[in-house]
């Protein structure tokens, strides 16, 4: 081969390798404007940070006229940040494509608005108590200095819309599923009562409620609570000492201790509150049916010691990945002081008087174990966490039970021990992907619970000295197994400036069986559901939100319910579990 002809094949090659370099080398035009006056912003700082490359690619200012002109080698997504002092942050992922130099996109930014009396934020950087914010109802605890002294129950019994109705939380008319840190309490009724009245007040960072939750959270229950506690990330150990004493008819109080503890890339946090309390309660009632009326007059007094515990640690392995776990347990010790008086009226006139008194002893002992792994994908806020959960309750239950009526033949002794355990393990994987236009949620959960329940119990009649018999009515070995595997995908959009919208949906494949021992009983029963969720909020200003929803729900009946147990009262008065029941579709 001639020298002539390689170079002009060299030169060749360099044309196309300029002719290339021109090919892919853009130029991204933007134009930031402010949002309200639609005048040009000067000095906003505009950077592109490239998802394959995984680094900064680029960084540069407005001019006075709002311009700025980014030069890009490769053809791929990015993330695209705009900030200026005022304005609130907008970062989004886009892809460029080839454009004519005169294509500009133009951007707004927000105004950051500062209120005087209802406001986003206060001197000194505290928050408003209450704000609306995505969708949620956000209580700012840890902001207030009116819920010094107070409880995580009594805390959220002040937010808007939530009340308590026999011994269970509702949000309007919603029933309310309660988590911590984001992860479920699996307690209800009087128990989780009992664990939120436990919790300081001054241990709370802010309280989130989602009155219409996504297909990403438990399809149980109308509407979402999620209690943060505070985790402290200063450096060096640091801590407080809390403690407050209050009356009404009886006297309550509650202290406790937090340290925590950062170095780096590592945090850890433990604490221990002890609550005492004397609850007093009184109820009478009066029931109507076709051949009797029952007039109860009911009078009791609860002593509960609670001790709450908890440690945790977090740990940057890298800057893509954190792993940590926590420990939390709460025992409650306490007994009871029952009497109940029972006046039953029939038409034909006959009067039949049955008075009742109970003491009880018990204990509950539910720990928890939670570790996590949280895995940052790329620069673009793409993300897979993974969690596990550990639950056990342990509940010893003593009662003592005396009847007396007018002729002596209801009349009788009663003293049963009642053990209940219940186990869940569960484990989940979510999955957070941002797109060109909005958000994709997605998540797999397998979790499985048993219950078992044994109780054993005596009776003997008033005049009869030890000669005690086994209450074969009330004696028995139940369990009860529940598995549950579901699925959930969520898209979450931007529809201009003040409408978002979350369209989800979620799946549940259910397995139960209940079996009762002696009976050699077993109750099997397998079951699908879909749950469709649809969302849409319109918000312009931070104190007023326009939505529409729609979710649909299941109730699924806790271990109490299902559990064929004898809740004995008097011999009008008594309830019982159905293991038969199904879950329910409100």
């Amino acid at each position: 081969m001639s020298v002539d002809l390689l170079l002009r094949l060299l030169q060749l090659s360099l044309i196309t390798l300029m002719i290339m370099n021109q090919t892919f080398a853009q130029t991204c035009k933007a134009k930031i404007v402010d949002e309200d006056t639609k005048q040009p912003i000067r000095g906003a700082s505009v950077s592109l940070i490239s998802q394959n490359e995984g680094g900064k690619i680029q960084e540069s200012a407005t001019d006075e006229t709002g311009f700025v002109s980014l030069v890009l080698e490769k053809e791929v997504f990015y993330q695209l940040k705009i900030s200026m002092i005022g304005y609130e942050v907008v970062s989004r992922v886009i892809s460029l494509v080839v454009q004519g130099d005169d294509d500009t996109s133009e951007f707004t930014l927000k105004r950051i608005t500062h209120y005087l009396g209802d406001v986003d934020v206060f001197q000194n950087g505290k928050k408003k108590f209450i704000e609306l914010k995505d969708g949620q109802i956000i209580l700012n605890v840890s902001s207030s200095p009116l819920e010094t002294g107070g409880n995580a129950y009594g805390t959220l019994l002040r937010a808007p819309g939530v009340f308590e109705t026999n011994g269970n939380l509702y949000f309007r008319t919603k029933s309310l599923n309660v988590l911590i840190d984001g992860r479920p309490t699996t307690m209800n009724g009087e128990e989780l009562k009992n664990y939120l009245n436990a919790i300081p007040s001054s241990l709370v960072n802010r309280i989130e409620i989602m009155p219409n939750p996504s297909a990403k959270y438990d399809s149980e229950g109308g509407s979402v609570v999620n209690i943060i506690l505070l985790k402290n990330s200063a450096f060096g150990l640091n801590g407080n000492v809390w403690g407050n004493i209050g009356t009404g008819e009886k006297v309550r109080h509650n202290e406790g201790v937090q340290l925590n503890y950062g170095s780096g890339n590592f945090t850890t946090y433990v604490s221990y509150d002890y609550s005492g309390n004397h609850q007093f309660y009184k109820s009478m009632s009066t029931i109507r049916q076709s051949a009797l009326q029952l007039e109860q007059d009911n009078h009791e007094l609860r002593k509960r010691s609670i001790h709450t515990f908890r440690l945790g640690a977090d740990f940057n392995l890298t800057n893509t990945i954190t792993i940590g776990g926590q420990f939390r347990t709460f025992d409650n010790l306490g007994n009871r002081s029952a009497s109940n008086d029972a006046l039953g009226l029939t038409h034909s006139g006959d009067v039949e008087e049955v008075f009742s008194s109970t003491t009880s002893d018990v204990h509950i002992s539910n720990p928890y174990v939670n570790l996590y792994a949280n895995f940052q994908l790329d620069s673009l806020g793409r993300s897979i966490s993974v969690n596990a959960d550990y639950f056990r309750q342990r509940r010893r239950w003593n009662d003592n039970i005396t009847i007396k009526s007018r002729d002596d033949f209801r009349s009788q002794l009663l003293r049963g021990n009642q053990p209940i355990k219940v186990a869940l393990n569960s484990v989940s994987v979510d999955l957070n992907y941002p797109l060109l236009v909005g958000k994709i949620e997605a998540g797999l959960k397998g979790q499985q619970s048993k219950s078992y329940n044994d109780p054993y119990w005596e009776k003997k009649a008033i005049q009869q000295d030890d000669n005690w018999e086994v209450d074969s009515v009330r004696t028995y070995d139940f369990r009860f197994t529940e598995d549950i595997y579901n699925a959930y995908l969520n898209w979450n959009t931007s529809m201009g400036a003040y409408l978002t919208g979350v369209f989800g949906v979620r799946g549940e494949y259910i397995r139960l069986n209940g079996e009762l021992i002696e009976a050699s009983d077993n109750k099997r029963r397998t079951l699908f559901y879909v749950f469709p969720s649809v969302g849409l909020s319109y918000q312009k200003t931070p104190d007023h939100v326009w939505s529409y929803n729609y979710r649909m729900n299941i109730d699924r009946f806790g271990f109490n319910v299902v559990n064929p147990f004898e809740m004995y009262i008097n011999p009008y008065y008594s309830s019982i579990g159905n293991p038969d029941i199904k879950p329910q579709i409100p």
